[in-house]
């Protein structure tokens, strides 16, 4: 036995590569392991939360750099059974030191844990936390569960948060302050007006705002000059108010035209729509803004749109169906962009030639504004929940962050069975 390990530690040596050092590389180096700490604790930080801790295992090199990197806790992925992610979550915590970078608890069943929960939130591991994912497994939907105020211990360092599927605290809006938080996502929340408009006032660096299917929510006023991306969308419009935020119907068209003066830097226009619930997408230099819209008046040229005579080049209508509102609606930019560069009409499914045909005539493509505009008629897949299922809504940085039919992440061909 005591010659075997003289003889692997001397074949270690050969190699150039110490005992208890990581894996060799195709020289028969271990190169990662020479790296910086710094970046080895980057690598280790992006990886999934398991792997990140059997980082550990490698080599004697390793072992202390988890302790020492940002924590990334992914519950979801610590185990398909539930006892076994509460076991891991609460190791986890007591063994690492923190500052963490990323908690994400989703669909966390309540039950009697509201304790094991609070208790997990103010732990130190998760000192200046980045990232907050959050949400209940609701099971009962009338009963929304309240976040715990110890989740808002970190509003100093947060950065992005998504909380779904609770109720959010009243009250507490005044006392918070989030300098840093860029994305905010709140998916069927209950949050009163007072609060939502607190809370916002006080996210001076706010970049992207998603919100879907609260409750609460009567009128919506945002001041951000930070702002950039912006969307919103409801389960039932009624009882909604607001200037730029109200229900459409298709004869009540010059408050659409008035929405559009809201956005005068608009570049880039999404419309997606479904029968059962449409959305309006906007980008502006990007922004997003999220409205339902069918149709729209005749353009009045003595009143101009900014983003219409200045800055929009893409319009993307999603599930066209070529019927008169549809052909009314995208007419009107059609004829009226005068900067437009490109359209696309995107079908949930294929049309012939004569179809096409018959579209190119109704919406007067041959007096185009815009002498350089290109029309393009595709074909698309037809699927629920594209904007709320949708991970990338808040990557700015994507030339389209709504066309999941490109990405090849997992999530996106999990969700849209890609």
């Amino acid at each position: 036995m005591e010659a075997t390990a003289a003889a692997a530690a001397a074949k270690k040596r050969r190699f150039g590569r110490p005992t208890g050092q990581g894996p060799l590389g195709s020289d028969g180096l271990d190169h990662i392991s020479r790296l910086p700490d710094a970046i080895l604790g980057e690598i280790i930080s992006l990886l999934p939360t398991k792997d990140a801790a059997r980082t550990q295992a490698v080599s004697r090199r390793w072992r202390p750099l988890w302790r020492a990197t940002p924590l990334n806790l992914d519950v979801d992925s610590l185990s398909t059974q539930e006892r076994k992610r509460t076991m891991f979550v609460s190791r986890i915590l007591a063994s690492h030191p923190g500052p963490a970078r990323r908690l994400s608890l989703p669909f966390f069943r309540l039950r009697d844990r509201y304790a094991k929960l609070d208790g997990w939130l103010r732990s130190p591991a998760l000192a200046d936390l980045q990232e907050l994912d959050f949400s209940y497994d609701i099971e009962d939907e009338e009963a929304l569960y309240p976040l715990p105020p110890s989740a808002l211990r970190f509003a100093p360092t947060l950065r992005v948060v998504e909380l779904r599927t609770c109720h959010f605290p009243n009250g507490m809006a005044p006392a918070l302050h989030f300098p840093r938080l860029a994305r905010l996502t709140p998916y069927r929340v209950t949050i009163s007006e007072d609060t939502l408009h607190g809370l916002l006032s006080r996210c001076s660096a706010l970049e992207s705002l998603l919100l879907v299917g609260n409750f609460g929510i009567r009128r919506l006023r945002i001041n951000s000059p930070s702002l950039r991306s912006l969307g919103f969308s409801a389960s039932s419009w009624e009882g909604y108010q607001n200037d730029c935020c109200q229900p459409y119907n298709l004869d009540s068209n010059g408050e659409v035209v008035d929405f559009l003066k809201c956005f005068p830097c608009l570049e880039k226009l999404y419309v997606i729509g479904y029968n059962f619930v449409k959305y309006y997408i906007a980008k502006c230099q990007p922004s997003h803004p999220h409205k339902v819209i069918k149709n729209i008046r005749s353009y009045d040229q003595l009143h101009p749109i900014e983003c219409m005579e200045l800055h929009l080049r893409k319009v993307v209508i999603r599930y066209y169906e070529g019927k008169r509102p549809d052909v009314d609606f995208a007419k009107f930019f059609v004829l009226n962009a005068k900067v437009l560069r490109e359209m696309d009409f995107c079908s949930p499914s294929n049309r012939n030639l004569k179809w096409q045909d018959n579209q190119h005539r109704r919406l007067s493509l041959q007096n185009k504004a815009s002498q350089v505009a290109q029309f393009t008629f595709k074909t698309t897949s037809r699927t629920r929940n594209e904007l709320t299922r949708n991970r990338h809504t808040h990557e700015l940085s994507m030339s389209d962050p709504f066309d999941f039919t490109s990405c090849l992440c997992s999530s996106c061909r999990f969700f849209f069975r890609l």
